[in-house]
């Protein structure tokens, strides 16, 4: 029960995270490289300009559904959140190399070092 509750709250943890970097991403972004952000726009119009994209093989219902889902806002949000869960789950790595690296396992349990101190496990020198 303990390993579901760790899970479930790295998964929330990470869901937060993802969050917030993806607002810190859109700002940096917007401050740093208008242009790039820019090229990145004019990128996703030309994709949903595309034939298919502008005219699917969708009823009615369908079509309005599909024009009023798939935007270029919707787009840029999933691709940003995409980079931004790419680097939530680097820095989680990261933190967890980091850890062992610093808090390395012990060699050896200490229910099997030997009681008499000497190297050897069975008390024989």
């Amino acid at each position: 029960m303990w390993a579901l509750a760790k899970v479930l709250s790295n998964a929330s943890a990470k869901l937060v995270a993802t969050f917030f970097m993806v607002i810190v991403l859109i700002l940096v972004a917007f401050a740093t490289m208008p242009e790039a952000i820019n090229a990145l726009k004019e990128g996703i119009q030309h994709f949903l300009l595309t034939d298919f994209m502008r005219d699917p093989p969708l009823n009615a219902q369908g079509e309005m559904l599909f024009d009023m889902l798939i935007t270029d806002a919707a787009v840029f949000g999933i691709i940003m959140t995409l980079t931004a869960r790419m680097l939530v789950e680097l820095i989680w790595y990261g933190s967890g190399v980091l850890w062992r690296l610093v808090n390395p396992p012990e060699d050896a349990p200490a229910s099997r070092r030997p009681a008499n101190g000497s190297g050897d496990f069975y008390g024989e020198s």
